[in-house]
């Protein structure tokens, strides 16, 4: 598994920034099957002349250590959207193996639901080795819209048997009904004194 995320191969030439990119890269693989503490070193290095050519053998140790467990998921900053709602949204829950990929997809999920206006990168809170927390700072947008008008026209002078009547427009949003994400749309027109709707 480890040795497919290398972009150096037998016969290539040297090249450090490429070396140190694909200790980076077996880093990352196992932070995404829930190794965080991860440790990718070249433990040995042999250059040898075969009388053309300098040629590297080349000996890579990782260090797995213990599989972290997400103990907790916290949000701070939503002050009315359920808990329960955004964690519906992200796509791992509290007592999963730690993924770097799926942490990192948690803002682009929580922005889909339209209630959150800045939503920050999960933050890792170590509990101790094998357990973390993922605190999420949010910050929730304005949940309900109103455009409205109302107007009110008299009956006409000479024309009493026809009484004034009332026209407008009120399109009312509820995005976030009771913090649920439930959303409620109420809509009302009369243009004239014959049709509304």
């Amino acid at each position: 598994f480890y040795k497919k995320q290398l972009n150096i191969r037998e016969n290539d030439s040297y090249s450090q920034k490429v070396l140190e990119e694909d200790l980076q890269q077996l880093l990352i693989a196992a932070a995404d099957s829930g190794f965080l503490h991860a440790e990718a070193e070249i433990k040995k290095l042999d250059i040898k002349s075969d009388g053309k050519h300098l040629r590297a053998n080349l000996n890579i140790r990782l260090i797995e250590h213990e599989r972290v467990i997400i103990e907790s998921i916290l949000f701070q900053g939503n002050s009315y959207t359920r808990e329960e709602v955004l964690l519906r949204e992200i796509p791992i829950q509290n007592g999963a193996v730690y993924s770097k990929r799926e942490v990192e997809k948690i803002p682009r999920r929580l922005s889909r639901l339209g209630l959150l206006k800045n939503i920050e990168d999960p933050v890792i809170v170590l509990n101790n080795r094998k357990k973390i927390s993922l605190l999420i700072n949010v910050e929730e947008g304005h949940s309900t819209t109103f455009d409205g008008v109302i107007g009110y026209i008299p009956e006409e002078p000479g024309k009493s048997q026809e009484a004034g009547f009332f026209t407008g427009l009120i399109d009312l949003s509820l995005n976030n009904l009771f913090g649920t994400g439930r959303r409620l749309e109420v809509y009302w027109k009369k243009p004239d004194k014959d049709s509304e709707e």
